[in-house]
């Protein structure tokens, strides 16, 4: 199976975190506005109110990063709706639980019935420890751990050092039903050092379903970077609602490929506020064209003016095979969120390998 590593496009400049608070204040404002609206106030207090509020959610977001904080730093902010900040769960009822080095607990969490975003928080328990990513080496750059270490010139274990801190920990998120061959919550995580020293992962995973909730539990590791094997970790569980997607269309008829040797059978798109989920069921029928692809298509989904549409917030696609016949291929992508799905979607067959493209087809959607 091939996945989006292998069709990886350049991704756009990462946008500060204060970006994501004012939008999260403004809409806010607006939604007391509306619901509460404000008499006998001059025009200039309200103004000097909206201000303190932006001050005030832009000190927060420094100290305590949630979901959109992490996509405004990625420079996705665009790539969602507005309404993706009404389906942010916090305060989630949890039983969060400590290692011997920190304790997690969960901050923030968006499932939309296809995707989990999950927004953890590991504090540290003793004194000398510093919390550092699952990818992090002693004498990486300070700057992979955040914006607020941009400036830095020291490297991990240098600014351990200058912080006082002679034990570098290594923290580590993994998913029960993962480890007992089901479905996992993580596919990808991100993560950031906060001024108190706690360490912020954001966990993103498919997990696709009908059900009203989903049950998470999750196993917590932190492993000093000079040992070999994990302590036995702790266990974090909680319980999310399905804020569900909004919206489907399907394609009305299929189209083949002749050039790589496929006709596409089905092409469906999903509405969230968070992306728009896409999915595209293919044949092979040629299988002499089709091996000259070398496993490498990739198909494109383009604009009005031919241009690929962005990918979504989460920034994942796979391909592969949809049953045992080795004929039949399925690709799962997202892209960018879309207030209303479109009436026809345009494909155009892509070689991962050797970056040429082949036809192009438009399907009719209902």
């Amino acid at each position: 199976m091939k996945t989006s590593d292998d069709f990886r496009r350049d991704m756009g400049s990462a946008g500060p975190a204060f970006e994501a608070s004012v939008r999260r204040t403004l809409a806010q404002l607006h939604a007391n506005e509306e619901e509460h609206p404000v008499k006998k106030l001059s025009t200039g207090l309200v103004i000097v109110l909206c201000i303190l509020a932006i001050i005030t959610a832009a000190v927060a977001a420094a100290s305590q990063w949630g979901i959109f904080d992490f996509l405004s730093y990625r420079g996705q902010m665009n790539q969602v709706l507005p309404a993706a900040q009404q389906i942010v769960q916090t305060q989630v009822p949890q039983q969060s639980g400590a290692t011997v080095y920190a304790a997690f607990t969960l901050r923030e969490a968006i499932y939309d019935g296809e995707k989990s975003y999950l927004v953890l928080a590991a504090t540290p328990l003793k004194e000398n420890v510093m919390l550092v990513g699952p990818d992090t080496h002693p004498e990486d750059w300070m700057g992979d751990l955040g914006p607020q270490f941009a400036d830095s010139e020291l490297c991990v274990a240098d600014y351990a050092h200058q912080q006082g801190k002679d034990l570098l920990v290594r923290v580590n998120i993994a998913d029960n039903a993962a480890m007992q061959g089901l479905e996992g919550c993580v596919n990808s995580m991100d993560c950031v050092l906060e001024a108190d020293g706690s360490l912020v992962l954001m966990i993103a995973g498919n997990q696709s379903t009908s059900a009203a909730e989903l049950p998470i539990e999750l196993l917590c590791y932190t492993t000093p970077l000079d040992e070999s094997a994990a302590p036995a970790p702790a266990t974090l569980s909680f319980t999310l609602a399905n804020t569900q997607t909004t919206a489907s269309v399907s394609s009305k008829q299929s189209a083949v490929f002749a050039d790589c040797g496929v006709e596409v059978t089905r092409v469906v798109l999903t509405a969230s506020p968070m992306n728009t989920y896409a999915r595209i069921e293919f044949t092979v029928t040629d299988a002499d064209a089709y091996a000259k692809t070398d496993d490498g298509l990739w198909f494109e989904f383009l604009d009005e003016n031919g241009q690929r549409l962005p990918s979504g917030a989460s920034g994942e696609g796979s391909v592969g095979p949809a049953g045992e016949d080795g004929l039949s291929y399925v690709q799962k992508e997202s892209l960018i969120a879309m207030e209303q799905l479109p009436k026809t979607v345009t494909l155009r067959g892509y070689n991962c390998w050797e970056k040429n493209r082949y036809e192009t087809h438009t399907f009719e959607m209902e």
